[in-house]
């Protein structure tokens, strides 16, 4: 996620997305086939918020925080001039959720031995992130340095019976995932329409994992070392013609490490380097081509360099009926990265049956990928309609095999997976602007092949955000999001769902609003599933969270000594680039 072009490191996108009003949004622009530039990075879509909002203040930021009985949060941007050009923003992300659970298990062996395992508990998920950036703004330079600190949790408890024992077996799992970042970037807007982007930053993202059951206990302690180096620079030589140009520099060390010691696993090494030409002959017809080289170097413990590379390319036309109504047609052949979490060879345990885990083996897949999209738009109303074909060559997944106790999965590169579906987007006004409706979903054809192992099936996925003012202080929100079973190649899981329903009351000319939500209210419970289904075995996951409840939500928007002269000011963190 983007805003004005920038991307904004220390926040998550729910904190970017709190910090900007509806009104402040001049456009939105979204990219699901990125372009060379992104993709290099390993991006799967670009959302760029396009806002207009000015300093006014020497001191503004915003506090968000709710407490109820299945979450509690709080989350808070501060920012702060310090003087003509340099500013300071200070932010935090906290989230608590709690609830009920009850998990189905059952597997069966040689379509004959059937073990079944029901268990009720309960479940706490925890996110905390917190950062600085300090950044100095003049007309022709913007520079940015900061840190950041992530910190993930869940941690479960169970007690359930299996069907071939009447003996109680208590179960608990903790998970943690960690991260550090701490970096900068400085950009350069100079003569001729060149503009220079430099980037660079640092992470370390310690992971553990532990697990206990009965007398069996099992954990598992990770970390990832590594950072990365962007340029790019984009410069306008005509008004109808533009070139940008760049690469990035990525390194990561795998460790597994002792508390105290920590030794190297894996390594990783990818570079890229991209160019881009932008033309539009007439106002009607824009043309994009770009092209960039992918490096990628592997090195497993105790194992020498595996050295894939690749040239890959992207083209677009897109063609301007009117300022309102385009039509666009997107080509993309690009390198599928593994993740860090598919590559860190930890062991994650889901159930008594089944343990997880990672293989820095895994190799990138080759994606190539079309897409026609339709998009207009009125003063007050929205259309986005698209078709898409994606074929990836070696892509990641998960391949299970009964052993004498139990399942074991790990990632690998299988032969190929392909996608052929569509989604529509509607943004609907009403009544000037007191009721807005925002629809979306989609449905798309998955194919996963591996040797003789097929996995097939239909994915689709819809959300419902409703908002309506019935009065100058009064607003009722509604949100609905609904994502079916993903195909898998041994099965389906991850079926999801989740409701909220607020009711705001707004002082101090908006900049103080008071609200009771409540949490899954026409969604109850919260089912996540999962199936695996091979020739020797048939495994199947359910649980679901009884997390209904309600909160008491507070949302302030403060700004202190206000400016008298805008001009010269430092621009605040959503306005870097402008």
């Amino acid at each position: 996620m983007l805003v004005n072009g920038k991307e904004m490191p220390g926040l998550t996108a729910a904190q970017v997305l709190a910090m900007i009003k509806p009104e402040e949004i001049e456009r939105v622009d979204v990219q699901t086939l990125p372009s060379v530039r992104h993709a290099s990075s390993g991006v799967d879509g670009v959302i760029d918020l396009i806002v207009r909002r000015k300093v006014k203040s020497n001191t503004s930021g915003q506090l968000n925080a709710g407490i109820g009985s299945a979450g509690s949060h709080l989350m808070g941007v501060l920012n702060q001039l310090l003087g003509k050009a340099w500013s300071l923003t200070l932010n935090t992300g906290n989230l608590i959720g709690y609830s009920r659970m009850g998990t189905r298990i059952e597997l069966i062996r040689n379509e004959q031995d059937t073990i079944s395992l029901t268990e009720k508990g309960w479940s706490i998920g925890g996110y905390l992130s917190g950062g600085f950036t300090v950044a100095r703004s003049t007309p022709n330079h913007q520079l940015d340095f900061g840190a950041w600190g992530y910190y993930n949790t869940i941690r479960n408890s169970t007690k359930g019976t299996l069907s071939s024992s009447t003996t109680v077996q208590e179960a608990k799992m903790r998970e943690e995932n960690t991260s550090y970042l701490v970096g900068g970037s400085y950009s350069y807007s100079g003569r001729r329409n060149l503009k220079i982007n430099l980037t660079s930053y640092g992470t370390f993202i310690p992971l553990y994992r532990e697990y206990s059951r009965d007398a069996i206990s099992a954990k598992s302690e990770q970390g990832i070392l590594g950072y990365m180096c962007d340029v790019d620079a984009a410069w306008r030589i005509l008004r109808q013609l533009t070139l940008e140009s760049g690469g990035n520099y990525r390194y990561s060390r795998f460790l597994a490490s002792q508390r105290i010691s920590a030794q190297t696993v894996a390594l990783e090494r990818r570079a890229t380097v991209f160019t881009s030409i932008d033309y539009s002959p007439w106002t009607k017809l824009g043309l994009t081509v770009g092209g960039h080289y992918a490096y990628n170097a592997v090195m497993p413990l105790a194992d020498e360099w595996h050295h894939p590379h690749s040239f890959l390319l992207d083209a677009a036309v897109a063609l301007r009926f009117s300022y309102r109504n385009t039509l666009t047609l997107q080509y993309s052949r690009s390198n599928e990265a593994p993740s860090y979490g598919q590559l860190t060879p930890q062991s994650s345990y889901p159930s008594i049956f089944l343990c997880v885990a990672g293989n820095p083996d895994l190799q990138h897949g080759l994606l190539q990928q079309g897409e026609l999209t339709w998009s207009y738009f009125t003063t007050w109303h929205y259309v986005r309609l698209s078709a898409y074909y994606k074929h990836v060559e070696d892509p990641v997944a998960q391949v299970t095999t009964l052993t004498a106790n139990a399942l074991q999965a790990q990632y690998t590169n299988i032969d190929a997976s392909t996608l052929v579906g569509g989604d529509a987007w509607l943004t609907l006004k009403f009544f000037h602007g007191d009721l807005t409706l925002q629809l979306g979903g989609g449905m798309q054809q998955t194919t996963l092949s591996f040797g003789e192992r097929k996995g097939k099936g239909l994915e689709w996925y819809c959300s419902f955000n409703g908002t309506y003012s019935f009065s100058k202080h009064w607003l009722l929100t509604l949100f609905g999001t609904y994502q079916s079973p993903r195909v898998r190649l041994e099965g389906r899981e991850s079926l999801y769902w989740n409701s909220n329903l607020s009711l705001y009351r707004s002082f101090l000319e908006d900049k103080l609003r008071l609200a009771i939500s409540g949490d899954n209210l026409f969604t109850y419970p919260m089912r996540v599933a999962q199936t695996i289904v091979s020739n020797d075995f048939s495994y199947s996951k359910q649980t679901d969270y009884y997390n209904m409840g309600a909160r008491l939500l507070l949302v302030w928007r403060f700004e202190i000594k206000s400016l008298q002269h805008e001009q010269g000011a430092a621009k605040d963190v959503y306005n870097r680039g402008l």
